[in-house]
């Protein structure tokens, strides 16, 4: 199992509903305020903002108007436009030297944005404020304030709120150090606050205005940063309070004012403050009266619209209004609590409030929480409690040495009260902790991502319990407790109606000695509890529950007619070094059932133009209504259950989700990943590792002759200096044999090995799931490094390519695709840097094991493609794959690298250096003088067809006289009507418009544009693509795309007529076929129309493609006996990446991707035939078929067997049948088989049938 020592955050867990009942504070506090409004980084208040690096030739300054953005409420505002940033560039925030909050720094501040991101950063970790740099403390790369992917503002992986993509907010952070609180703002309302433990005065979120003297904006040294619109920015020194944030509310044209405007009166607190309550909580609101004043007597509260009796009390501006007359809540009811009153300022004014009184319901908030007895790391006098709430027992008898009867068993001799041989005692069994410190100490591990836990949570954790010597797990039985609820009330509930609801954090965890299992029993009225919940860790179980940290369960509880009462219990069983199930708000309810994900969403990988389609499959109270997420934007219009894209872009891959709602709640699906893999240009380069020698075993105790090696492809080099143990970690060069301390030899740093043998020996853990792996695949592995004895410290391994050649690709078009098995776990890290042309490397890739923004799930199966910004003229590009920082963590395997990239284009036309003159036609207005010509480029022809011109009298419009060259916005601003939306075409485009044409007179258009000849010189046959950008709508109008070849007839390629569908901004590809010999081509867009719309093209590129894929070897029939293994193998060729699929008959077989389909323990069942189909973007293949014929295993026991060999066949006697050898057909049937004709058999008029067919019968089928 895994462990790592505990990393401390300086910010603790989420604390909900943290309020500030603070008073106002005094406005006397530094402020500095940047409004932009100059155009520059002048202050409004305080000193100027800096330029970080070069970020000043980077930003663009413009009202919101300019620079395409709505505007601010209604108003037109001034902005800066921050392009994504790298590490050393961003905007420094200047401080003055001063303190606050007891310290030498600024302890106690508050920072205020007006900003706007554009859907294009959505998705994207994004920082806000840096603080402090990873130079000065450890792990503080990340901002300490960033919006994450998530599209929230968050810190140390602590997410809040929404950011929404386009569309202006507000948001404020907060931070009170000397009070240990920090809290976050959008828009004026509270949307989360953390805690600081004690000791961090003068820390890591204290402003430095002691030595540096400034704080950075929007990057990080992560490199996290896209591109943001801010129209203003404030930093205070002092903590504003709720009231304060509430009345600067949401982003205004003018920015933030330095004064405070006062502050309205608000309710601060509600009580119940969630959805659930008690049928005996008190109810009650707070009301901060701000810098208003509020009578007592104005006060009133109702509930469901009926007066209640109620108590006012007042503090400093703050009244506490508390029910005093209401009766208990009924269970089972939905409530309205409402506040009235009445301010000198606002006057009259209500606010209300929903909740729920379930049938039960416990959080767990209400138990009394003690120091901690083993777990130290963190503490507090407020920790953890083996003792439930009221009515609820904990059996922890069945964990090892608990028991006087374990094998093993010490009393407690050091007297904490708890046995002493129990491991860890806070562990040892269902335990009540405080999440911030459960996380804390026990080192986070994903625990952190049960965000939907609040202050208490149940636990069990095998894991932490483990940390600590105790009595042996096999001798006893495992580790097994159990938790049971006290008996629930359910009486005059309706038969199968109760339903239980709460939040789980799951992480399983089996191997051959830990199996956990999480479970659940119910019992009512006395009876034997029934198991109605059954979790296993199995993956090959049908109750295999996988990882979930953050989930709902919706719990149907078959409750009998006429039951009293339930209990409920909880319970983990066949744990040892596993992980954990926490649990926490507990609802037992009844009536509309809440939605519950049935079937969630499966992720698929697709290639660019294929179609993808996701699905969910929920239950719970009807009506449900959905929405699907992309990379945590809603989607327009996808509210149903099923979404999909008919043909992906690569701007469709990412993460998916759904939320489904009804009346009693919501839930969210887990996130799904859509892979679109891009149309690679050729292939650069590739690396199977196939072609290395592998040699035999050294420690692993699976014994093979040729499974493993050290040495890499040719030219590569592996960097083991900091694997501990190796002969590299100890200085020594060119040492024969392996030292006797560097863990298991075969994975002490990158190494490379039969894949199969890998998974073999290693015991799986889901390396089997490895499927795109064929051969032999370069893996790093610190989970079997660690199985035997070596030098203390993690591996830091290295393994870079040699150089390889990117001479005539075209800048940015590089793509690194490769498949990737990857299992995390805390704290082991994988990065990928480029190096071109010796400069300094670039990290293009980067996977985390702990939570945040470079965390990377569990993968054991994915296709990895990473873009790479390659420069122009660029001549050698190297990688470097680097697995940092691991122990007895788990791996990463690589396997079937392939570099990509575009070549220089052997042709290439964007218009863009024609010299453009004023629209001159009375018909054509709104130019800016430089709008159009009919000059074409050098070579190219446009030609006007007989028929071309107007149709009557009258010149007809002159700017659009057959194909001409136009800039699209003045194109645009005098013709409208959507031709904007071809936002590809930009600075010169060529446009053929009909519309506009007859605009004068009535006119018909018919005109073609030609390329000049291009040479085809070395271009193999068949792989010249044309690739230009188009914008066509639909009319009763026709135009083609041609190409003629050393002079020849043309060949048309694309033929558009009035049926062809508006597509106003596409990127178009077609091949142009080129012959083999072929030298010289020319290329031509043919218009006709008649006052119709318009053609328009733009950014002409003809490009060398790839080959298509092909067969060069088929597949081979195969005979085998049952129980055989047994393989089939295509071999293809054409340009890299090949896909394969393979079929059973007509169905797909899942799971089967490579160039070998391979059976093992075949049975009849698999007999049949198979075929493959290959493909890359270029075309696809389709194998002829090969048949698996399966035989009897020898010695099986034949019960029936019949092959009417055995029959005596006859030659045919009807007229209508003939071509026979007088062998050829009988009625008659083996012994004892019987051919029975119904009564509706036979001819249904006069004659005879054909006897030879009249019932089943035998033939020769020669």
């Amino acid at each position: 199992m895994k462990k790592q020592n505990s990393f401390k955050t300086l910010v603790g867990a989420v604390l909900f509903a943290l309020l500030s009942h603070s008073s106002l504070l005094a406005q006397d506090a530094h402020v500095s305020l940047w409004n932009f409004d100059g155009g520059d980084l002048a202050a409004t208040a305080g000193s100027d903002m800096e330029y970080m690096d070069d970020t000043g030739d980077l930003v663009q300054f413009g009202t919101t108007e300019a620079l395409g953005l709505p505007a601010i409420n209604g108003e037109v505002a001034n902005v800066i436009q921050i392009p994504k940033l790298t590490p050393e560039q961003g905007l420094r925030a200047p401080l003055p030297e001063d303190s606050n909050g007891g310290g030498d720094l600024i302890n106690n501040w508050t920072a205020i944005m007006d900003l706007y991101y554009p859907a294009g950063s959505a998705g994207k970790k994004r920082g806000l404020i840096d603080v402090v740099t990873a130079e000065w403390v450890a792990g503080a790369a990340d901002a300490e304030f960033y919006v994450s992917a998530a599209n929230a503002v968050g810190t140390s992986g602590l997410d809040y709120g929404n950011v929404t993509p386009d569309a202006w907010h507000r948001i404020a952070i907060v931070v009170n150090i000397e009070e240990l609180w920090g809290k976050i703002y959008i828009d004026g309302q509270q949307v989360g606050s953390v805690t600081v433990p004690e000791g961090n005065l003068d820390g890591r979120w204290s402003l430095d205005t002691a030595f540096e003297l400034f704080v950075t904006l929007f990057t990080d040294d992560n490199n996290e940063s896209e591109e943001v619109f801010v129209n203003s920015v404030q930093i205070r020194f002092e903590s504003l309070n709720s009231g304060q944030i509430l009345a600067l509310g949401g982003a205004a044209a003018a920015g933030v004012p330095e004064d405070l405007p006062p502050v309205p009166s608000f309710v601060d607190q509600w009580t119940p403050s969630g959805k659930y309550a008690k049928s005996d909580t008190e109810l009650s609101a707070v009301i901060n009266s701000g810098d208003t004043t509020i009578s007592n007597d104005s006060i009133s509260l109702t509930l469901n619209g009926e007066a209640v009796a109620s108590d006012v009390t007042s503090d400093d501006g703050v009244l506490t209004v508390k029910a005093s007359g209401a009766a208990a809540l009924a269970k089972g009811q939905k409530y309205e609590l409402a506040l009235s009153y009445t301010d000198s300022v606002a006057g009259e004014q209500t606010q209300s409030r929903k909740f729920e009184v379930p049938v039960y319901f416990e959080d767990f908030d209400s138990v009394e929480l003690g120091p901690p007895v083993d777990e130290l790391a963190v503490d507090t006098e407020t920790a953890w409690t083996r003792t439930g709430p009221e009515g609820w027992s904990v059996d922890a008898s069945g964990v090892p040495g608990n028991s006087e009867d374990h094998v093993g068993y010490i009393a407690d001799d050091d007297e904490d009260g708890f046995p002493d041989n129990d491991g860890v005692s806070e562990w040892a069994g269902w335990s009540f902790a405080d999440y911030s410190w459960w996380v804390q100490v026990a080192g986070d591990q994903s625990r952190s991502q049960f965000s939907l836990a609040r202050n208490v949570v149940a636990v069990a954790d095998p894991d932490e319990w483990d940390d600590k010597a105790h009595a042996d797990g096999a001798a006893n039985g495992w580790y097994k407790t159990f938790m049971t609820t006290p008996e629930i009330d359910v009486s005059g509930i309706a038969a199968g109606t109760l339903f239980a609801n709460f939040h789980s954090s799951w992480r399983p965890e089996f191997d051959g000695n830990y199996h956990q299992e999480g479970y659940i029993l119910a019992s009512y009225d006395g009876a034997e509890a029934v198991e109605i919940l059954t979790w296993v860790s199995d993956t090959a179980s049908p109750n295999y529950h996988d990882h979930n940290q953050n989930e709902v369960v919706i719990l149907p509880l078959n409750n009998p007619d006429g039951a009293q009462k339930l209990q409920l219990t909880f319970g983990m069983r066949e744990a040892g070094n596993d992980w954990w199930w926490a649990i926490d708000n507990l609802v037992i309810n009844a009536g509309t059932v809440p939605p519950l994900i049935v079937t969630q969403p499966v992720g698929t990988e697709v290639s660019e133009g294929e179609a993808f389609a996701l699905s969910v499959v929920a239950d719970g109270g009807e009506p449900l209504s959905y929405q699907w997420f992309k990379d945590a934007v809603a989607i327009d219009g996808a509210t149903s259950a099923e979404f999909g894209i008919a043909q992906a872009s690569v701007a469709d891959g990412g993460k998916y989700s759904v939320k489904v709602t009804n009346e009693a709640g919501e839930i969210t699906s887990a996130d799904v990943l859509i892979g679109v893999q891009a149309s690679l240009g050729i292939t650069i380069w590739s690396e199977d590792f196939d072609g290395l020698v592998l040699g035999p075993n050294v420690d692993e105790g699976l014994a093979g002759e040729e499974v493993w090696t050290k040495t890499p492809p040719e030219g590569w080099v592996i960097n083991d200096e900091e694997v501990p143990g190796t002969w590299a970690w100890q200085g020594i060069d060119d040492e024969e044999g392996y030292p006797e301390n560097d863990g298991v030899t075969e994975w002490a740093g990158w190494s490379y090995a039969n894949t199969k043998w890998w998974i073999q020996t290693a015991g799986d853990q889901r390396r089997s799931e490895f499927k795109k792996s064929m051969g032999a695949a370069a893996i790093a592995d610190g989970d079997e490094w660690d199985d035997q004895a070596r030098e203390g410290g993690n591996q830091f391994t290295y393994m870079t390519t040699g150089d390889i050649s990117i001479e005539g690709i075209m800048e940015n078009s590089l793509v690194l695709r490769f498949h990737s098995s990857w299992r995390p776990e805390v704290v082991q890290t994988a990065t990928i840097e480029a190096t071109i042309d010796d400069s300094d490397p670039i990290e293009i890739l980067r996977w985390e094991s702990q939570a945040g923004d470079y965390y990377h799930d569990h993968n054991p199966n994915e296709t990895v493609n990473i873009s790479i910004n390659n420069p122009a003229g660029a001549k050698t590009i190297k990688f470097t794959f680097a697995y940092l920082d691991a122990g007895n963590n788990w791996w990463w395997a690589v396997d079937n690298l392939i570099l990509a990239g575009e070549p220089e284009p052997i042709f290439a036309e964007n218009f863009d250096s024609l010299e453009l003159g004023p629209f001159e036609s009375s018909s054509e207005n709104n130019g800016d003088g430089t709008d159009w010509t009919a000059d074409t480029p050098t070579g190219w022809v446009m030609t006007r067809a007989d028929d071309h011109g107007p149709t009557g009298d009258g010149d007809a419009v002159k700017e659009f006289d057959g194909w001409t060259f136009l800039d699209p916005v003045s194109w645009n601003a005098t013709a409208g009507q959507d031709r904007a939306e071809f936002t590809k075409g930009t600075g010169v485009i060529a446009v053929g418009d009909s519309d506009e044409y007859d605009d004068l007179a009535d006119a018909k258009f018919n005109a073609s544009l030609s390329t000049p000849a291009f040479s085809l010189d070395g271009v193999a046959a068949g792989t010249a693509i044309l690739v230009y950008d188009s914008s066509w709508r639909q009319e009763p109008q026709n135009g083609t795309v041609s190409v003629s070849f050393d002079g020849g007839d043309p060949i048309t390629l694309l033929t558009l007529t009035p049926d062809t569908p508006t597509a106003y901004n596409e990127t178009v590809t077609l091949p142009l076929g080129n012959p083999d010999g072929a030298n010289t081509a020319v290329i031509t867009w043919d218009h006709q129309g008649h006052n119709n719309w318009w053609w328009a093209i733009d950014n002409i590129k003809v490009t060398v493609g790839k080959a298509p894929a092909g067969i060069v070897t088929q597949l081979t029939s195969v005979e085998a006996t049952e129980g055989d293994g047994i393989s089939f193998k295509v071999e293809a060729n054409g340009d890299e990446p090949i896909f394969y699929k393979w079929f059973k008959g007509d169905m797909e077989i899942a799971g089967a991707e490579g160039p070998v389909l391979e059976l093992s323990n075949v049975s009849e069942a698999d007999a049949g035939s198979y075929t493959v189909e290959v493909s890359n973007s270029a075309g696809s293949a389709t194998s002829n078929p090969a048949r698996l014929a399966v035989l009897l295993k020898p010695g099986s026991t034949l019960v029936f067997a019949e092959n009417f060999d055995s029959l005596e066949l006859g030659p045919f006697v009807s007229d209508s049948e003939s071509g026979g050898d007088g062998t050829d057909w009988t009625a008659t049937a083996p012994e004892g088989w019987a051919a029975n004709q119904a009564d509706d058999h036979g001819p249904t008029a006069g004659g005879d049938d054909v006897v030879e067919f009249d019932g089943w019968t035998f033939l020769d089928p020669v």
